[in-house]
């Protein structure tokens, strides 16, 4: 564990972090207002003061149009979206002349430990924000939300694939990884992103996806396939991808030009490289040394690594292949960073073989994500239901009263904890209730409901680890896949307005698909107390503020009826997490030597000796 880099004790959240964020500007242009700037909690005793449970709404008082008229910042273009330096005198980050505060009063001090422990956000590069007009998001556009996503809460970003890619499948598909797909901009636009993400205490893992890449555009791919054809052995390509003139009976194959090659199972147009080349490793060991070396990301997502050598039909060689391959991965990375963070995705449950806790035991990699307890369900196999969103799930999606239920459920959830971290191995619990390849939650499972999506993410939250949240959640955007079979649901433009829907274009120009019914904007929502998005600030700020909740080891002190008790413990710091799992109102007693620190409630108020139904204290 590193060392507890400082701790921010006697600031305020406004005077530490940044309160100002222009929402207008991204997603078609100008309009919006500042809405109403209230307090999260007035009173000191709750963060729930107004109740309710609204998907959003509150007042949008500005006025604006197209032109960044009115109150509107912003215009087609993206307005003036530079970073000015961080003020003391005022404790505010500044964008142009127009200035959208996320509240942060009320807030607890957060203290701030500089490890790979954090709070993650996982942002869809082509669907966030549109800073030029072109209906394509990009990397200015996360720059020009950088204040808004650390006054949020969040201390890391995950950015889908910004390699210059084939789109359509959200850049997954490999054109060249030495390259930025030119629509989300420069070399010179990444590294402003990077160097204004770290100023304000913002992490950076990058998605690269090694598996395969596009069969369109990519010089490897091309030049491979002529190799092949013209069977010119000599060629530094001819043993890039995996080719037969015969099909094979393993894994996935598609014909080109009379030949076969293997593909990913997801798209027939992403051919698989061979990982087990060496010239295919020297090249991607440049590809490393671009991104952590020379533009300073602070982690690698690894995409599908179940999937490295499909080829092998033995799940134990193949599982070992896939293992060496992670741990050169890691390797490559810490030569130009020793404290890099890579995180691997194991498409799988506990146990087994190829089970996520094997590959935590087995390689060097930083972190997983947890699939089981915290995705899949908890005490099934993975490949059922997986729509179900494990223990969390469980948790919130029925009402439960008082009595053996809710106290089944909380046992359940805490056992799913310690199942998690010891199924991690010593590595760092990586758990997520949704992201891009997962119908949102906020749609399919919790059905629009906020009571269930507040007290969900709150439960994440408690969670030992490094928790990641899909963009978009914490405005309860919607996204569930339809009979298409496409992603494009799932991936939708950022609603940041609710009077600016906007409309995100692929490569080809076809514009994704859209269903924003019942979506409050985030700027809207930022102006009303009882929001969604406020809610997942004070989960996020909750956490932040102990590192104890994030790094800590848990004990179960009690679980009475559903009221449960967690002891978590690290370093010298001790906090006690209480939960209320039941439908109605409970009385808490604070523990010894603890004093009531901040609740989270779906609806209603707490106080030290009052916890609302479905929410959650901290007492330490």
């Amino acid at each position: 564990m590193k060392k507890l880099f400082k701790i921010l004790t006697s600031l305020t959240v406004a005077s530490m972090l940044s309160l100002v964020c222009v929402l207008s500007g991204c997603g078609g242009g100008g309009g919006g207002g500042e809405g109403s700037h209230d307090h999260i909690d007035r009173n000191g005793d709750g963060i729930c003061d107004n109740g309710g449970e609204p998907m959003g709404g509150g007042n949008n008082n500005g006025t604006g149009d197209d032109n960044g008229n009115g109150n509107g910042d912003g215009d087609d273009n993206g307005g003036d979206s530079e970073l000015k330096p961080f003020d003391p005198t005022t404790g505010a980050y500044t964008f142009g002349d127009k200035n959208y505060y996320v509240p942060t009063d009320g807030l607890l001090p957060e203290q701030y430990v500089d490890d790979n422990y954090g709070t993650f956000y996982e942002i869809g590069v082509q669907s966030y924000c549109d800073s030029n007009g072109d209906n394509v998001g990009d990397l200015k556009g996360i720059t020009s939300r950088l204040p808004y996503i650390r006054s949020m809460g969040y201390t890391g970003i995950w950015l889908t694939p910004i390699v210059d890619s084939w789109p359509r499948q959200y850049g997954y598909g490999a054109k060249d990884y030495f390259k930025i797909y030119p629509a989300y901009g420069t070399f010179a636009d990444f590294d402003e992103l990077i160097e204004k993400a770290h100023s304000i205490g913002i992490k950076v893992i990058c998605d690269l996806a090694f598996n395969h890449t596009s069969d369109s555009g990519c010089s490897w791919w091309n030049q491979a396939l002529a190799a092949r054809k013209s069977n010119n052995t000599s060629s530094e390509y001819y043993n890039f991808y995996h080719f037969s003139r015969t099909r094979p009976t393993t894994s996935n194959w598609e014909q080109r030009d009379g030949l076969w090659f293997e593909c990913s199972q997801y798209y027939g147009g992403m051919p698989d490289l061979n990982l087990a080349e060496p010239k295919v490793k020297a090249k991607l060991a440049e590809v490393i040394k671009l991104w952590v070396d020379d533009h300073h990301i602070d982690g690698i997502r690894l995409d599908a690594v179940k999937d490295y050598f499909s080829e092998e039909s033995n799940v134990a060689t193949k599982t070992q292949k896939n293992m060496e391959f992670v741990n050169w991965v890691v390797s490559e990375a810490k030569k130009y960073n020793p404290d890099i963070y890579v995180i691997g995705e194991v498409y799988s449950g506990r146990g087994g073989t190829d089970g996520t806790d094997n590959y935590c035991k087995s390689t060097n990699a930083s972190s997983y994500f947890w699939f089981e307890d915290g995705y899949f369900p908890g005490n099934s196999n993975a490949n059922q239901n997986p729509w179900h969103n494990g223990t969390i799930g469980d948790a919130v999606n029925t009402v439960v009263p008082n009595g053996s239920q809710a106290q089944a459920k909380a046992d359940n959830y805490f056992n799913s904890m310690q199942n998690m971290i010891s199924g991690a191995n010593g590595k760092i619990p990586a758990p997520f209730l949704d992201q891009h390849d997962t119908d949102r939650i906020g749609d399919k499972l919790f059905a629009r409901n906020a009571t269930k999506i507040k007290f969900a993410y709150g439960l994440l939250q408690m969670y030992t680890g490094n928790t990641f949240s899909y963009y978009g959640d914490e405005i309860a955007m919607r996204g569930i896949r339809t009979m298409s079979q496409s992603d494009e649901e799932r991936r939708m433009g950022f609603l940041w307005d609710t009077s600016k829907p906007p409309k995100i274009v692929a490569e080809d120009g076809e514009v994704y698909k859209t269903n924003y019914s019942g979506v409050t904007g985030a700027l809207q929502q930022i102006a009303d107390e009882a929001s969604i998005l406020r809610y997942y600030q004070a989960a996020n700020n909750l956490r932040n503020a102990f590192p104890a909740i994030i790094r800590g080891t848990p004990s179960k002190v009690s679980n009475n009826g559903g009221l449960l008790t967690i002891k978590k413990t690290w370093n010298s710091q001790t906090v006690y997490i209480v939960i209320n799992f039941t439908n109605g109102n409970k009385t808490v007693s604070a523990p010894t030597g603890t004093t009531f620190q901040k609740a989270l409630c779906p609806a209603g108020t707490a106080t030290a000796t009052s916890l609302p139904a479905y929410s959650i204290a901290v007492y330490a």
